[in-house]
């Protein structure tokens, strides 16, 4: 029976040695068709397994570990662990923004990524670190050991030139019959034919793309034809759709919009978008207790919706697409590269007199909000820099955010002092990934569940104070920015990134009459089929996206005396 010999950590038989070797090309292979798979939204049927586009790229992950590992053993170590390492880059990319990384989103989003610094360990899953750091352990160990002497290899391996440069034909042969004629300046390949880079930059192209040839040469597509670094691939122009078709009804101091209630528009509105809110977070109880119970309260006050909102490329494009109605691409961070703001809800505000302020505990100068928000319309900003300024102190969490206590008290001040028409718009960031230590009622859940609930607990507390700075009549709008990406406990309902978007009038539920009387009569009928009640308004989901036109429908309404007078929805 072959042997290890333990002194040298090497094996006996030369024929062993190439069996191990073998198998640490074909471990190599497997985990590059699983990440393939896995970060294309894909599932490992029967029917993809033995479809000629997944069995052509499967071949190529074989080939070239195997060329490698025939030419050099060392190099086949560092080709190893260069694999590791981009395995856990592109299998943590895709869980925590369901997208797939392309070079586009690297060169367009590094801005944002150097801003995080040594806090990105925040978005470490250690379950992806230990397993493939115990693979790649268990490769390196295997190939270590089967370097045995060349003098005593069998003259078989003596020919692993000519298998390697066999090795190397097989990989042009499987290349070409991949691409055909096009080149690697066209990228996405389909039974239709051919599509170009550009088509690639869209979400499905840089699926199609990855799993028909795999990331490194969608990556070379896109180098080599420059469209990574293209801003006019942005797509801009790309409007949301407007599911309630246009139609913005008023009628007797309210309105309608898909059949929701718009709230009649007060002196004062705030918007609020919370950071990393699950939907099923308004009615999360842990041991017994509500997580967010002032949430929960306003969840049975107000109109809420549930909200497919998954996390893109950076946070900011939650609110470039329900302030803009403009449809965010995975790929780019569009405040950095837009000047022009045209389709704003907030420009609404401003032709009624509202003097919309922002406030967020990050820099102005991340991903260019400052600039990115006068555009849309804010006229007054209240960023870190002017935080600090004003004698609040940078907290101890992600990037040093000014964190949401001082963050909604230095909000509700300028509220309050203020004269006319105000308008402001907050943004959350206390429950961002990594979130805060977790708190003692929490901490039989354990891990980043505790954490997570904890950051929430400490937000819904954080609101209701504010909430109770605000006068009576205040149009209050809270939405999710996108879900936690936190894996809920079994027994949990998980967030399924869907998010809250809520719509409040403190003092005021006369607008809501008709909307709870259509929850009664659906939950009634839910009930008899033994579900739960739905909290949300039309038991619908909707998206980020679409309901820039709600805002619209509301912010075009006249305020106070003028609030009667029907406005029509603007383009």
């Amino acid at each position: 029976m072959p042997k290890i010999r333990i002194a040298s950590w090497k094996v006996e038989s030369p024929l062993l040695a190439i069996f191990l070797v073998l198998a640490v090309v074909a471990m190599s292979g497997l985990e590059s068709a699983y990440v393939q798979v896995t970060t294309t939204n894909q599932a490992a049927t029967a029917d993809l397994l033995g479809s000629v586009p997944f069995l052509l790229l499967f071949s190529l992950d074989l080939l070239v570990p195997l060329t490698v590992a025939l030419l050099s053993k060392r190099f086949f170590i560092l080709y190893l662990l260069a694999q590791c390492f981009l395995s856990s880059i592109l299998l943590h990319y895709t869980i925590f923004f369901y997208n797939t990384l392309t070079l586009s989103t690297i060169y367009h989003s590094m801005q944002g990524a150097a801003s995080l610094g040594i806090d990105i360990l925040g978005f470490t899953r250690w379950d992806i670190i230990i397993t493939l750091g115990f693979l790649l352990m268990l490769k390196l160990f295997l190939v270590r050991v089967s370097m045995v002497r060349r003098r005593g290899m069998p003259r078989i391996w003596k020919l692993r030139g000519a298998v390697a440069v066999a090795c190397m034909m097989a990989i042009c042969c499987v290349v070409i019959a991949i691409y055909g004629k096009t080149g690697l300046t066209l990228t996405w390949v389909e039974p239709k034919g051919h599509r170009p880079a550009a088509e690639r930059r869209l979400e499905e192209g840089a699926r199609e793309s990855v799993r028909t040839i795999g990331y490194v040469a969608t990556w070379l597509g896109e180098f080599f034809s420059g469209n990574y670094k293209d801003t006019t691939l942005i797509y801009a122009e790309a409007r949301c759709s407007d599911p309630g078709g246009g139609l913005c009804v008023t009628e007797g101091g309210a309105g309608k919009w898909l059949g929701l209630p718009v709230p009649p528009l007060g002196e004062t509105v705030v918007m609020i978008q919370a950071e990393s809110l699950d939907f099923a977070a308004v009615d999360l109880r842990v041991n017994g207790r509500v997580v967010m119970p002032f949430m929960n309260y306003l969840a049975h006050t107000s109109m809420l919706l549930k909200v497919f909102a998954p996390h893109k490329v950076g946070s900011c494009n939650s609110d470039y697409e329900i302030l803009n109605g403009r449809i965010a691409e995975q790929n780019v961070v569009y405040y950095t590269y837009i000047n022009d703001y045209p389709d704003s809800v907030i420009h609404l505000l401003n032709e009624s007199g509202y003097h919309p302020a922002v406030f967020h505990g990050l820099s102005g100068g991340l991903f260019n909000l400052r600039s990115a928000y006068e555009a849309q319309g804010f006229e007054r900003f209240h960023f870190k820099e002017e935080l600090l300024a004003e004698g609040y102190k940078p907290g101890p969490y992600i990037m040093e955010h000014v964190m949401d206590e001082d963050l909604f008290k230095n909000a509700a001040d300028h509220l309050l002092s203020a004269d006319g028409r105000r308008a402001q718009f907050i943004i959350t960031m206390s429950s961002h990934v990594p979130f805060m230590k977790p708190r003692p009622e929490y901490k039989s859940v354990g891990g980043k569940f505790a954490r997570y609930v904890s950051s929430l607990t400490y937000l819904d507390q954080q609101l209701a104070e504010y909430y109770a700075r605000l006068p009576e009549g205040t149009v209050m709008i809270i939405w999710g920015d996108h879900g936690s990406d936190v894996v809920y406990p079994r027994g949990f309902e998980p967030g399924d990134r869907e998010v809250p978007f809520l719509v409040h009038v403190k003092g005021e539920t006369g607008w809501l009459s008709e909307l709870r009387a259509e929850k009664a009569a659906r939950n009634a009928s839910l009930s008899a089929t033994s579900r739960e009640p739905s909290l949300t308004a039309d038991g619908r989901t909707h998206n980020l996206c679409q309901l820039t036109f709600y805002l619209r429908c509301l912010f075009s309404q006249r305020p106070h005396d003028d609030r009667n007078v029907a406005v029509a929805d603007k383009p």
